[in-house]
């Protein structure tokens, strides 16, 4: 039986990006979901209880940090990872004073997620 390391949910719009993430931590024995939006994220971290999200930064609908700040109201408790194809200083450490747990810069290796959501978890 394979460890469970706790519940993940990836927002990211780019599908293949969200497969590689999910096989990834899979592997690393997480329980993962996958929302397509940040509406649609919403919705589940309501419904669903999760230890981390991954929330892609650059996703179109409504502004990561906007997006950021309505799962902290909604689940204060589950820690919230920024991913970003297009890593700024300032939007690190925005993400950061908005209760981010992280920001982790696209692409990443899948040993470093792995760690980063362990970590996180």
């Amino acid at each position: 039986m394979m460890a469970d390391n706790g519940r993940v949910l990836i927002i990211d719009g780019d599908e293949s990006a969200c497969t590689e993430c999910r096989r990834t931590l899979e592997l690393g024995g997480f329980r993962v979901a996958s929302a397509d939006s940040a509406e649609q994220a919403l919705e589940r971290i309501q419904q669903e209880s999760f230890d981390v999200a991954l929330l892609d930064a650059s996703m179109a609908g409504l502004p990561a940090m906007e997006a950021l700040k309505r799962m902290k109201q909604a689940s204060p408790n589950t820690a919230i990872i920024i991913t970003s194809p297009n890593p700024t200083i300032s939007s690190a450490v925005e993400s950061m004073r908005l209760g981010a747990h992280d920001y982790l810069p696209k692409p990443f290796a899948p040993d470093a997620l792995v760690r980063l959501v362990e970590r996180a978890a």
